[in-house]
């Protein structure tokens, strides 16, 4: 497939990585930063079904480049697989028109199944569908001038308990409750998975981001003695070994769903120079940016998020409205602020949704020069 655009506008480009940069290096620029999670959303807005994005890492890649650039949100462009090493724990993917890849059947049925798992080499990795899937997109911008300056390798582990849910399926909510040991034993293996996946990539492009949180284990699933056992002590191992492999450019911190009971276990998560906090909700509603920035707002920048079934159904104005208040909530946080969605944007969310989003973000979000 050959993708035709003009060149990234490289004033545009300019700008918004000045801007990008700024919470990090503590200089007020422009405005606050946007980040939808724009994914999928890039093929529709292009007008191409999700199947087109999730089975053409090159492709997928680039349209969020220039979905980017015609929102003016974040400038850095990525391509986010739906089920990251499912593959390599036996299981098989099935692709839509309309959703992203999904488990056919959990490949781990049993305890022996999780004996049985071997974790491969950081070598090995490299050949196997996962790893060739991402590194296809990232060797894909390096070697495009027009999209390489808005590249940043990226290393990936959503938590061990979102892994294991995809490998298991519900009776993981079983093991759990009742035999401790086996749950531990998946989670250290889905772990050291995903930091040889950590090696790999830095081994590849010298650095890499870590993108790592908490999917699925939040207070709606999980009560939170259970997350700070099954997940917070493997996301801060996965990050801690990460780093030791030398990924070091930063680390942005997903935590989706409601964390209203736990949020102040994450305090205690592994910081780096360039951080980036996002928690989804807080009960049925986002998680407020003021209590962003006072819980996290010392320690990293924060992302205070806009439903995403408010994108997705909801009209300009309530877009605009819920950002006016979540911008001007978090916009003085001491170590900087983003405005976006509390996940990934839906697909086929109205793209004047999130022109609101930005609009909100240049109307309210400026900082004095």
């Amino acid at each position: 497939m050959v993708l035709t655009f003009p060149p990234i506008n490289r004033d545009w480009l300019t700008r918004a990585r000045r801007r990008f940069a700024a919470p990090f290096t503590g200089i007020r620029n422009d405005r606050v930063e946007v980040d939808p999670l724009i994914i999928a959303h890039a093929a529709k807005y292009f007008g191409h079904s999700t199947r087109e994005f999730w089975e053409n890492p090159e492709w997928g890649i680039t349209l969020t480049a220039y979905a980017h650039e015609a929102y003016d949100c974040l400038p850095v462009t990525h391509w986010y697989f739906s089920n990251y090493w499912i593959e390599e724990l036996g299981g098989k993917l099935f692709y839509s028109d309309f959703l992203p890849p999904l488990v056919e059947e959990p490949p781990i049925k049993t305890p022996y199944d999780v004996d049985k798992i071997e974790i491969p080499s950081p070598e090995d990795l490299e050949k196997m569908p996962t790893l060739d899937r991402h590194h296809r997109a990232l060797d894909y911008v390096i070697d495009h001038e027009e999209i390489a300056e808005m590249s940043v390798p990226l290393t990936f582990m959503l938590g061990p308990v979102t892994i294991a849910f995809s490998a298991v399926g519900a009776l993981l909510l079983i093991w759990m409750a009742k035999d401790r040991q086996l749950c531990h034993k998946l989670f250290r293996k889905i772990t050291d998975l995903c930091a040889n996946g950590s090696v790999a990539t830095v081994n590849r492009y010298s650095s890499a981001e870590i993108v790592t949180g908490a999917v699925l284990a939040n207070n709606e699933v999980l009560p939170t003695k259970k997350i700070e056992e099954y997940a917070f002590p493997y996301v801060r191992d996965y990050v801690r070994k990460s780093l030791k492999a030398g990924a070091a450019h930063g680390i942005y911190y997903h935590f989706c769903g409601d964390h209203s009971q736990d949020y102040t276990l994450w305090q205690k998560s592994i910081i780096a120079p360039f951080t980036v906090m996002q928690i989804g909700y807080y009960g049925k509603n986002p998680f407020p940016a003021e209590l962003l920035k006072e819980q996290f707002g010392n320690i990293c920048t924060v992302l205070a998020p806009v439903d995403t079934v408010l994108m997705h159904q909801g009209t300009p104005s309530q877009i605009y409205d819920v950002s006016k208040k979540q911008i001007l909530g978090g916009k003085d946080s001491p170590r900087g602020f983003i405005i976006g969605c509390a996940c990934e944007v839906p697909p086929t969310t109205p793209p004047a949704n999130i022109r609101a989003l930005v609009k909100a973000a240049e109307d309210f979000g400026k900082y004095e020069e």
